[in-house]
């Protein structure tokens, strides 16, 4: 059986003990990955975020993360523990986080909070060390699918050596898979994402 690790769902990280900085994800493309995943005959690792209640097919594996550096550590040790055939790169990932955490609590009453960030370090490079041999499929987020955002997405493929890119947008709902030799139809939907996206990774892993 054909293993595949998918990373899915928003990644925190801290400002203080109890306030976090996030993003919008819900993790429900990760969430539909995974299923279509194990309908298609894959063992699945699921490596999901702070989300709440999810639905997923029992005999999938589900590890619970909640900030960037959890994520990244977690993906060292499996990894290096293990192979994998396919790995898709699904989690909204946290580009920058606070240059200096605060130990305690900051105070409420201030008028003004000024936060100095830095960029997180990509996550990419990692699972490609870790991992080259696998095929890998990435995510890609933008303001709309057009014309521009494809050829980034597309340079964004090559330097990164990836299979097969998801370049999609949040409202409307927009996706189209780009792989090495061909850009694929537009995509309305995350049921459709999925389903496309799976039926192109058997044909790269000659599954019937």
């Amino acid at each position: 059986m054909k293993k595949i690790l998918i990373t899915a769902g928003p990644t925190w990280v801290a400002i203080d003990s109890v306030r976090v900085i996030s993003n919008v994800s819900s993790g429900q493309t990760g969430l539909l990955l995974a299923n279509q995943a194990k309908k298609s005959g894959f063992d699945v690792t699921l490596l999901l975020g702070p989300v709440g209640e999810v639905k997923l097919d029992k005999r999938i594996k589900v590890i619970r993360y909640h900030f960037f550096g959890e994520l990244k550590s977690i993906l060292e040790k499996i990894l290096k523990d293990k192979k994998f055939d396919v790995i898709i790169h699904a989690a909204a990932i946290s580009d920058y986080e606070p240059i200096e955490k605060e130990r305690h609590k900051i105070a409420s009453n201030l008028d003004y909070l000024t936060l100095k960030l830095k960029r997180t370090p990509k996550l990419i490079p990692l699972i490609k060390k870790l991992s080259p041999e696998s095929l890998f499929v990435m995510f890609k987020l933008e303001d709309r699918v057009s014309r521009y955002y494809l050829d980034k997405a597309k340079k964004m493929m090559i330097a990164y050596c990836a299979n097969l890119v998801a370049l999609n947008s949040i409202k409307p709902y927009r996706a189209r898979i780009i792989g090495r030799q061909h850009i694929y139809p537009l995509l309305e939907s995350k049921q459709g994402l999925a389903k496309s996206l799976f039926s192109l990774i058997k044909k790269e892993l000659l599954i019937k």
